[in-house]
């Protein structure tokens, strides 16, 4: 049965959501959402509403619009998020969990022990020094405030959105990589938003396939070059805004006009430059080389002429993300929906599959629904059954050789008395009990074997039969009792003739008492225990008895 999963894109000017329907061995691209943040609320107590609240306000109002209710939800973090690329000397994924986050420790600000880490693999079977060839991997980690993913979590949570997982932006378009995505490899995306600017590199292996092999966020965007119009122009960021969408900047500069936006558009532009240089330095210094092609995405890579400047400033090919095969047609329209919506949609192509992305969802913070805290408890759990099975084993072992050597000192004892009375050794118990009645019966004529119920077990089955005594209760005193083979007789004094009557009617419901005869009931005085004279009942019983 299909379910539907949605990628939220929390941008600092728009949310984006991207829905898709996936089934057994199926995956369509339903629809593309995108609405500007709403307002923000009055402050209360003079504090702003955090744009967290904001942002997830304006997909709880855009998915009420739409009647939308997802079964499965992911959204992404961009701030607070630091990212690192590693080269470790061993691959078991069980061990790099155990020792990333103390490789981690001296490139995070505050304790280790207050943020959650995560990584996916950049690559594997790497020669890592005197390990030989494949023990080791390259890895991108990601580390976030755990104080802070649980309040992202709560606040989607509260909008009834809550993610099976929590990413890092900066990955988001690693996911859209393995379904149909052109080379040339290796590659990177940047990610023009309103505030920052996320940069991330893919290579591709042959048994892997297509991987985040490095990224980094730039604490740049749209909003930067907003900003520069409004100072150059003189006018306020919804203007500004509005030009900067009007701008080309593959004009030539002049004093007035698209020229001179262009001219301020390229100068707005040389820090994010700055930063990116530096970020395609790092990256050829640990691959050898830089990426192949640039491709854009966002909504400030909408500019006019942008890819062309990139291109020329960068010395790399680059380009609009194309859309990938499998899920969108290659038409004008579907290319200018992908730069918009990439992260929104591979956000929830990361959620549909195996696809590269970190998830800050673990330990405590882990969604309950997929039993993933189960499955990193799974060693323990298992350790636990373990013992208890060998415990419960070593029981029953003990156990069973106690009735070993019951059964062999039983068996023993039987072939020594079969020896004394038969004159050789048996070892079938019931036959020599049976043989043992029949001769006991021959002998008295025909009569019963070896009685089944002896005098005190009917003595006992008596007292239990008795009706309850005491002051309130009534009282009784056994003077005679005759307990013989096929007869037992009861005299004795009550409180009262229903006291008699009651006892006569209990003894009857004992098994071996057949016929109950009551004798006639005669009032008498005698002693109490006070010493004063009182007046009892005095009867007889005459019992016919069956067991043997």
């Amino acid at each position: 049965m299909a379910h539907t999963v949605l990628g939220i894109d929390l941008g600092s000017h728009a949310v984006k959501l991207a829905q898709l329907e996936v089934g057994f061995r199926s995956l369509r691209l339903v629809a593309l959402h995108e609405r500007e943040l709403l307002p923000p609320r009055a402050p209360v107590d003079g504090t702003a509403e955090p744009l967290v609240e904001r942002q997830v306000r304006t997909v709880r109002a855009l998915c009420d619009d739409l009647a939308l209710r997802p079964e499965m939800t992911s959204a992404a973090l961009t701030e607070g998020v630091t990212l690192l690329v590693l080269t470790l000397p061993l691959s078991d994924r069980k061990k790099v969990e155990q020792v990333l986050p103390f490789e981690m420790e001296g490139e995070i600000i505050g304790e280790i022990d207050e943020q959650i880490v995560d990584h996916t693999v950049a690559e594997a079977k790497l020669q890592t020094g005197s390990e030989g060839p494949g023990q080791g991997c390259r890895l991108v980690a990601a580390a976030a405030p755990r104080t802070q993913v649980a309040a992202f979590i709560q606040e989607l949570d509260r909008a009834g959105l809550e993610p099976r997982l929590v990413g890092a932006s900066a990955l988001a378009c690693a996911a859209l990589f393995g379904h149909g995505m052109p080379g040339p490899y290796p590659a990177a995306v940047i990610d023009l938003g309103h505030r920052w600017t996320h940069f991330c590199a893919i290579g591709r292996q042959e048994e892997r396939g297509p991987a985040a092999t490095f990224a980094r966020s730039i604490a740049r965007g749209g909003l930067q070059l907003t900003q520069a119009l409004a100072r150059a122009l003189g006018v306020d960021e919804t203007e500004a805004a509005r030009l900067k969408h009007q701008a080309d900047l593959g004009l030539p500069s002049s004093a007035a006009g698209p020229g001179r936006l262009a001219a301020t558009l390229r100068e707005a532009l040389r820090p994010l430059l700055r930063d990116l240089r530096q970020t395609l330095a790092s990256y050829a210094a640990l691959y050898g080389r830089p990426p192949e092609q640039l491709w854009l995405v966002g909504g400030t890579a909408r500019l006019a002429g942008l890819a062309a400047y990139l291109s020329a400033e960068l010395d790399i090919p680059t380009a609009p993300l194309p859309p990938p095969a499998a899920l969108l047609p290659p038409t004008p329209e579907a290319e200018a929906a992908v730069v918009s919506f990439a992260p929104a949609l591979g956000l929830a192509l990361a959620l549909a599959g195996q696809t590269p992305q970190v998830n800050f969802r673990k330990g405590e913070l882990s969604y309950r629904g997929d039993y993933s805290f189960l499955r990193e408890r799974a060693p323990h759990l298992a350790v636990m059954a373990a013992a208890i099975l060998l415990c419960a084993g070593l029981s029953a072992l003990a156990s069973l050789r106690v009735l070993q050597q019951e059964s062999e000192r039983l068996s023993a004892a039987l072939r020594s008395e079969t020896m004394q009375l038969f004159g050789e050794a048996r070892t079938d118990g019931a036959a020599v009990s049976a043989e043992i009645q029949a001769t006991i019966a021959s002998a008295r004529g025909g009569g019963k074997g070896i009685p089944t119920t002896s005098a005190l077990d009917l003595l006992d089955e008596i007292s239990r039969a008795a009706p309850p005594r005491g002051a309130d209760k009534g009282s009784l005193d056994v003077t005679e009792l005759h307990i013989r083979p096929q007869k037992t007789d009861i005299k004795g004094t009550a409180s009262s003739a229903q006291y008699v009557d009651d006892l006569a009617v209990a003894l009857s419901k004992i098994p071996c008492f057949k016929e109950v005869e009551k004798g006639k009931v005669v009032a008498v005085k005698t002693t109490g225990p006070d010493g004063k004279p009182v007046d009892v009942k005095q009867f007889s019983f005459s019992i016919k008895t069956t067991c043997p």
